[in-house]
C-alpha cells in the first residue's frame, strides 16, 4: 500500500479555512501515521539505507555476518567483518569467510581482534577438533559461534578413507598421520617400516596407493597379508587399518594388474601349449622367472613311398630356442628304418640345455610267416615325457615326444623310425621385463603317428 506524504489542501494565512479542508488534512496525517512501523506490521518499507546500527536477530534482522580473506597463519586464523556492523561473541553468530590458508591441525579463529576461539568438525557422534584439513585455501568457509566455538558448517575434511587423494613420500616410518586426507598416495622407492603413530583416531581407515617399487616390511607394528613382506608396483592399491598404540594392520591389498599377492615360498605357474609370436606378461611384483620348454616332437615314419614324417616346431621364449624333433624313416626293404633326429643345437643362452632323444630303429625283418618287424619308439624330451611307444604309439600331448614309428607290412620289410623327441631348455631371468615374445614348437606330422607339440612352462616366483 502506497501512502501519500501530501495535504490534500494547502492552507495559507489570511485565508478562511473550511472545515472540510483541515478535516481532510488532519485524515491524511492520521492515515500516514497507521501504516508507519510504529503501527504494527506492514508492506511498505523498501530501504534500509539509513541504518547505523543492523537490526539485531532477536528483532527480526540477519544472524550471518560476512568477512574478508582469513589471515594470520594455517591454525590461527583472523577474520575481519565486512558487513554488517555489531559482530559479537554471542550464540548462533555465523560468519562466511574466503580462507586465506589450509589448516593442518587444530585452528583457532579470531573475529575483529575479540580474542581467538577454537574451531571444531562434527563428527557422526559428537564434535572434535580439527584436525586438518577442514578450511581449505581459497575456499569459503562458514562457521558459526555456539556460545563456547566456532562449529564447522561448511564441508569437513575428508577423513575415513574418502577424499582427494595426497601424496606422501616414503620413508623408513612414513607417517599418514601427518596429513589430512585418508587417500594417500605414496611415491618414492624408500623401504616402509611404520606407517607412524596418527594423533587423532576418530576414522582408524587409510587408503594408499602406490605410484611405484617400495617394500612394506611385515613386523608386529606393521601386519601384511601373508605375514611376508610386499614388494609395491605402481597401480597398486591397499586399505590399512590403525589398530592403536603404533599398530597398522593392511587389511587389504591389491595389485594393479588384479593377480593377487604372492611371496617366494607360493610362485604362480603358466602354461603355453600352443602359439606362434605370442606376447608373455610378466605379473606385477614377479622378480624371477623359470622357463622350462620343449621343442615339438618329429611324426613318427610309415609306410614305404608314403610321405615323409615332419619335423617338430621349434619352440622358443625371449630368442632362446628349443629346435624340434626330425620325423622318423618310412618303411625300408630288409632292416627297420632309422629312428628320426632328436632335437638339438638351439640357439640363445640357456642354464640347461638337454638334446632330445633320437627315435629308434624300426624292427628287424619279420619271419616268414609273419609281418614286417616292429616300428621303433618315438624319442621322449628329458622332461615332459617319452614318446610314442611300438607300433605307431601316440606320445602324450604337449611333451614334445616323437610318435612311434608303425611296424612293417610285409615279412621282408623292417617297422618305419620313430620320430626324434623335441630339445628341451631352462632358463632363469632374474628381474625380468614386462613382457617377452614366445612361440610353441608345432607337432611333427605323419601319415601314420603325429609327434606331439612342444610347451612353455613358466614359473613366476615373488619377494
Amino acid at each position: 500500500m502506497s501512502v501519500s506524504l501530501s495535504y490534500p489542501f494547502t492552507l495559507q494565512n489570511a485565508t478562511t479555512a473550511d472545515a472540510t479542508q483541515v478535516q481532510a488534512n488532519f485524515d491524511a496525517v492520521i492515515a500516514a501515521l497507521l501504516n508507519a512501523a510504529a503501527s504494527g506490521a506492514n508492506n511498505d518499507i523498501t530501504s534500509l539505507l539509513a541504518l547505523s546500527t543492523p537490526i539485531s536477530p532477536a528483532q527480526g534482522g540477519s544472524n550471518v555476518y560476512i568477512g574478508g580473506v582469513s589471515s594470520g597463519s594455517a591454525n590461527a586464523q583472523t577474520v575481519t567483518i565486512s558487513t554488517p556492523t555489531g559482530f559479537a561473541y554471542t550464540n548462533g553468530m555465523r560468519l562466511t569467510f574466503f580462507a586465506g590458508f589450509t589448516n593442518t591441525g587444530a585452528v583457532t579463529l579470531n573475529v575483529n581482534g575479540l580474542g581467538a576461539k577454537n574451531v571444531w568438525r562434527r563428527t557422526p557422534t559428537s564434535m572434535e577438533a580439527c584436525t586438518g584439513g577442514e578450511i581449505v585455501n581459497a575456499s569459503l568457509c562458514e562457521v558459526q559461534y555456539d556460545g563456547v566455538q566456532f562449529e564447522i558448517l561448511s564441508a569437513s575434511n575428508q577423513v575415513g578413507g574418502v577424499g582427494p587423494s595426497t601424496n606422501l613420500a616414503s620413508a623408513t616410518t612414513t607417517d599418514l598421520g601427518t596429513i589430512a586426507s585418508h587417500n594417500v598416495n605414496l611415491t618414492g622407492v624408500a623401504t616402509i617400516t611404520s606407517f607412524g603413530t596418527p594423533a587423532v583416531n576418530t576414522y582408524p581407515i587409510w587408503r594408499l596407493f602406490f605410484s611405484g617399487a617400495m617394500t612394506l616390511t611385515n613386523s608386529a607394528n606393521l601386519i601384511l597379508p601373508g605375514a611376508a613382506n610386499i614388494v609395491t608396483v605402481s597401480g597398486d592399491t591397499a586399505v590399512a587399518a590403525y589398530l592403536g598404540a603404533s599398530i597398522w594392520s593392511v587389511i587389504a591389498y591389491q595389485r594393479g594388474t588384479g593377480r593377487p599377492v604372492k611371496n617366494a615360498t607360493t610362485p604362480t605357474v603358466q602354461t603355453f601349449n600352443s602359439g606362434t609370436s605370442q606376447t608373455y606378461t610378466t605379473p606385477a611384483a614377479c622378480t624371477q622367472l623359470l622357463v622350462r620348454a620343449v621343442g615339438g616332437g618329429g611324426g613318427g615314419g610309415t609306410a614305404a613311398g608314403g610321405a615323409a614324417a615332419g619335423t617338430g616346431g621349434t619352440t622358443t621364449f625371449n630368442s632362446v630356442n628349443a629346435i624340434g624333433g626330425t620325423g622318423g624313416a618310412n618303411q625300408a626293404t630288409g632292416a627297420g628304418a632309422a629312428g628320426g633326429a632328436g632335437g638339438t643345437g638351439g640357439t640363445g643362452t640357456a642354464t640347461l640345455r638337454v638334446n632330445g632323444t633320437a627315435g629308434a630303429l624300426g624292427g628287424a625283418v619279420g619271419g616268414a610267416s609273419t609281418d614286417g618287424g616292429v616300428g621303433g619308439n618315438g624319442g621322449g624330451s628329458a622332461f615332459f615325457g617319452a614318446g610314442g611307444g611300438v607300433n605307431g604309439g601316440v606320445p602324450a600331448t604337449n611333451t614334445g615326444g616323437g610318435g612311434g614309428g608303425i611296424p612293417g607290412q610285409i615279412p621282408a620289410r623292417g617297422g618305419s623310425g620313430g620320430g626324434g623327441g623335441g630339445e628341451y631348455f631352462e632358463l632363469i631371468i632374474g628381474s625380468p621385463a614386462p613382457t617377452y615374445i614366445y612361440s610353441v614348437g608345432a607337432a611333427g606330422t605323419s601319415a601314420s603317428t603325429a609327434g606331439a607339440a612342444g610347451r612353455i612352462t613358466v614359473m613366476e616366483f615373488y619377494d
